[in-house]
């Protein structure tokens, strides 16, 4: 028998049309044409790009035929004769390039005659509100008066030590030869933590070194304009890497040196005369201009193993020349900035910085004349140097006769000059420091670090505090 069974209704179309409609009968009274669904228009966020063919909503009842005779927010033709807003009482922190006809209130530019403290434990306020930016609040304090919770923030996350902190300027801290966009996360966070932002630590610890030519043209015309200032060009700027020669002549100023233009580009630049000088805050507890390196006086011999390796090998000494203070060629020849920067990481790790290795080691033998400034240019011209035998001497141009003398034959005041471009007798004699050490004592017989000034020094030419 055969069973015919219903079909089952699929939810999906078949492929082929049915040969038969599964409805028996027809609808009674089919449709000539397809229905018509009427959908509501879906609103869309862009604009088409045709007009509609009819307008979304209707017209107003009564719209304008012309426009209205003045617009809404009623703008003056012409400026008015009084400011609709007050002048402020205090100036822009953007200051103008140029020094108003009238002076400020704030102090003058150029230093005092003698500071209060040969080692200052902060930095003077004159300068604030000159700049582009404020003031960071605690790059200016000297070392030991920072907290606890600062220090070990420039410690740990900007790897400054005392030393380092203590020398405001001149990139003597690796930290500061980087721009912020060169910090890591580490160090981003501790610079946050001292204060700065990209545009404080860009000026005031960078002082837009890590910039090229172009970004400082480009996006920040006020540092343009104060570098062109300061004679710098777009070859000189971008090629210059703190060392050699090939800079403008306003770098080898020193701030009382500088015009007053040159000193109002700086100020755009964010250097004042304390980091400009590169100013010394390590305590001076001496009678010399900078703190006395007592390591470099004690003799080869008595040396650690790790400390004769680092001179031997990073700054060339061997027994004899380190024996003989001045007898290393880079001791006579080069300022700290001018060793090369794995001779410089040497004479930091000996315990150097560029103030007591130029004064101490170079005895400032490799600046030139006109380098010179207040106490350290009295000194040179006590001592009988002029600006020709100084930058020219040589075999042909002999020096002065003082270069002749013993220190015993030096006067009272030759010597005090002497003293000030860190000689003391033995030095100046260039006796070996084997010949006056204690070795019982470990400590040198010839000068002390906390010594007083010897009787025969006269000092009272100088203005004590303004050497180099």
């Amino acid at each position: 028998s055969v069973v015919t069974l219903a079909p089952v209704p699929s939810d999906e179309p078949t492929a082929l049309p049915s040969r038969r409609p599964l409805s028996i009968t027809p609808s009674a009274d089919p449709t000539r044409q397809p229905s018509v669904v009427t959908l509501a228009p879906i609103p869309y966020d862009e604009p088409t790009t045709l007009p509609s063919r009819r307008p979304s909503i209707p017209p107003s009842a009564n719209p304008t035929t012309r426009p209205s005779k003045a617009p809404s927010s009623n703008p003056t033709k012409r400026p008015s004769k009084t400011p609709s807003v007050h002048p402020t009482r205090r100036p822009s922190a953007y200051p103008t390039r140029r020094p108003s006809k009238a002076p400020s209130a704030n102090p003058t530019r150029r230093p005092s005659a003698s500071p209060t403290s040969r080692s200052p434990t902060s930095l003077p306020t004159s300068y604030k509100g000159e700049f582009p930016y404020t003031l960071p609040a605690f790059r200016d304090k000297e070392w030991s008066t920072l907290d606890e919770t600062i220090q070990d923030i420039a410690v740990n996350k900007l790897h400054y030590t005392p030393i380092t902190w203590n020398v405001v300027g001149g990139g003597f801290a690796a930290i500061e030869l980087k721009g912020w966009i060169g910090l890591d996360f580490d160090e981003r966070r501790g610079a946050i933590q001292l204060g700065y932002n990209k545009n404080t630590w860009d000026c005031f610890i960078d002082h837009y070194r890590s910039w090229t030519w172009d970004q400082l043209r480009l996006t920040n015309v006020d540092a343009y304009l104060s570098a062109m200032e300061l004679g710098w060009t777009r070859t000189l700027w971008d090629n210059y890497d703190g060392r050699g020669d090939d800079k403008p002549e306003s770098d080898d100023k020193w701030w009382a040196n500088l015009t007053d233009e040159e000193q109002i580009a700086a100020n755009g630049l964010c250097y004042f005369r304390e980091n400009w000088d590169q100013t010394d805050m390590n305590p001076n507890p001496g009678y010399f201009p900078h703190p006395l390196p007592a390591f470099r006086y004690v003799p080869w011999r008595e040396l650690s193993a790790d400390v004769r390796r680092t001179a031997r090998e990073g700054l060339g000494y061997i027994r004899e020349t380190w024996n003989a203070v001045d007898s290393n060629p880079l001791e006579a020849s080069d300022t700290f900035f001018d060793l090369n920067l794995e001779q410089q990481a040497a004479a930091q790790d000996l315990g150097f910085y560029p103030h007591t290795w130029d004064c101490h080691m170079n005895h400032f033998n490799s600046f030139y004349w006109n380098g010179f400034y207040g106490d350290a240019k009295v000194a040179v011209e006590t001592l009988g140097w002029t600006a020709v035998s100084w930058d020219y001497s040589d075999e042909t141009l002999p020096g002065p006769a003082t270069e002749s003398k013993d220190w015993s034959e030096l006067s009272s005041g030759e010597r005090a000059a002497a003293t000030v471009l860190c000689y003391f007798g033995e030095i100046w004699d260039d006796i070996p420091i084997t010949e006056w050490y204690d070795y019982e004592e470990g400590v040198n017989t010839a000068v002390s670090l906390y010594g007083p000034m010897p009787q025969d020094i006269d000092m009272s030419i100088f203005r004590r505090g303004n050497a180099v």
